[in-house]
């Protein structure tokens, strides 16, 4: 993926390093990309600015910190399913039948 296919509004997912050296996945809703600084990386740089799905809030992340061979489009149907995984099932043995509802149902 190229700098130029990435638009605003598209979610991506990335790896990133933070300032504390931690690294992890990263899902942001892409607002703007600029040359700046910010508080943890003084220098200027290229700065990937966004919603930050999982942090719940607007955040600058350093292009160089960025593991950009893990950089990838997230689907809207992925940001969904992301946001509000499905319930895990139930295993069958925990499953609890109402008998009597079995027997109204089939009549």
């Amino acid at each position: 993926m190229y700098l130029h296919d990435i638009k605003p509004g598209h979610a991506y997912r990335f790896f990133y390093t933070n300032y504390r050296g931690e690294y992890e996945q990263r899902h942001v809703i892409f607002r703007e990309l600029s040359w700046g600084s910010t508080e943890y990386y003084p220098e200027l740089q290229f700065l990937f600015t966004g919603f930050d799905v999982d942090k719940d809030e607007v955040r600058s992340f350093s292009l160089p910190q960025m593991d950009v061979a893990t950089f990838s489009r997230f689907t809207d149907y992925e940001l969904k399913l992301h946001l509000n995984p499905p319930p895990e099932e139930a295993p069958a043995s925990e499953l609890q039948v109402d008998e009597a509802q079995l027997k109204e149902e089939e009549v």
